[in-house]
């Protein structure tokens, strides 16, 4: 392996955020949210749901897996259930809108992962022993990134064909990934044997590994690429950074809480461009422009909030607000002229919103 960028010593945050900040994570996320090619799959179907999450019942414990994916139209009309085992969860858009990636953990030992159509038709299961919000679609939707558990809490990245064939390894001790635009190679944060952690470049058949970034800091979750520039996103060493593929152009910008986080891309939110990013500190959300500039709070402190979504344009923010009993999904202008309660529903909750792209 060729080690080609190492830590700038004393990198210091070029925005200021009120609160403690730190970000750790284990998951995956794609970025964009544009696709002129979702492989695989059919064209998105007109109407729809252009928002889904995951729904469960005051009278179900969480943790004995009472949630189904939901779906709804951003001026609240349209709601309706995609699944209804209760046992979903984690929904994830593919890059064209046509087909929703999540996880079901019903009568198994294991989580596995499932893909369907935006309207909740032809579910099928894609992979098995998955973490949950450990997937990531490919940018043209053909493959899927997914981290699937190991021995006790080790990780391992696989990516897979969206239909479930021709799974690849790619490396042990994964804790995040990400695809770089092309979607031939994995971005890897690799968290175990030494140097460690570090960020891997990966074929998508695991045939060619190398190394592009040591660090002594903490790289709590590999964004995804930037499309149209080449460069991929990712959180290290409190801030969010940028940087070529290669390791080269390294770039650190404002702080994001890195404990406060426990998945990538239930917690920050990019636009389809991925110019933009909202994110939570503090029960305050902030957006800003992923080049650095333009951080802003937007609407005042409120709490119980987490789950962060951005849309494809950047105008809407949705969130989860557990403030009470209920948990309700709540969307709020990325202007911070408006806020309204989309689900509000007293006997349900909800979580992990997803809008689509």
């Amino acid at each position: 392996m060729r080690s080609k960028a190492t830590e700038l010593g004393g990198i210091k945050s070029l925005v200021k955020v009120v609160g403690v900040l730190c970000l750790g994570c284990l998951g995956l996320m794609s970025c964009s949210k544009k696709s002129t090619n979702d492989s695989g799959s059919q064209p998105p179907p007109a109407g729809g749901p252009e928002l889904v999450w995951s729904r469960g019942s005051d009278a179900v414990p969480s943790c004995c897996n009472s949630w189904d994916i939901s779906g709804i139209k951003l001026d609240g009309t349209g709601f309706r259930r995609l699944t209804t085992t209760g046992a979903e969860g984690y929904p994830l858009w593919s890059p064209n809108g046509s087909r929703i990636l999540f996880t079901e953990s019903s009568g198994a030992p294991t989580t596995t992962l499932w893909v369907m159509d935006a309207d909740g038709a032809n579910k099928r299961q894609v992979i098995d022993s998955v973490v949950e919000r450990g997937h990531a679609w490919s940018p043209n939707g053909a493959r899927i990134a997914v981290l699937r558990q190991g021995a006790g809490a080790a990780t391992a990245l696989f990516v897979v064909d969206s239909n479930g064939a021709n799974r690849h390894f790619i490396a042990d001790s994964v804790t995040s990934a990400g695809w770089v635009e092309s979607g031939s190679e994995v971005i890897c944060c690799i968290n175990g044997d030494s140097p460690s952690p570090r960020l891997e470049k990966v074929s998508a058949d695991g045939s060619v590994r190398d190394t592009i970034f040591t660090t002594s800091a903490p790289i709590a979750a590999v964004l995804g690429p930037v499309p149209g520039s080449g460069e991929i996103l990712f959180v290290h060493a409190d801030s969010l950074a940028r940087m070529k593929p290669d390791g080269t152009d390294y770039r650190a910008y404002f702080p994001l809480d890195y404990e406060r986080f426990d998945s990538g891309h239930d917690d920050i939110g990019l636009n389809g461009a991925a110019t933009m990013i909202a994110f939570e500190v503090n029960k305050q959300v902030y957006v800003a422009n992923t080049d650095g500039t333009g951080l802003r709070a937007v609407g005042g402190v409120q709490s119980g909030v987490s789950e962060l979504d951005l849309s494809g344009d950047g105008t809407w923010i949705a969130f989860r607000n557990s403030s009470n009993s209920d948990a309700d999904i709540i969307l709020q202008k990325a202007d911070g002229s408006t806020q309204r309660n989309l689900t509000n529903t007293p006997t349900e909750k909800d979580k992990a919103p997803q809008f689509r792209p």
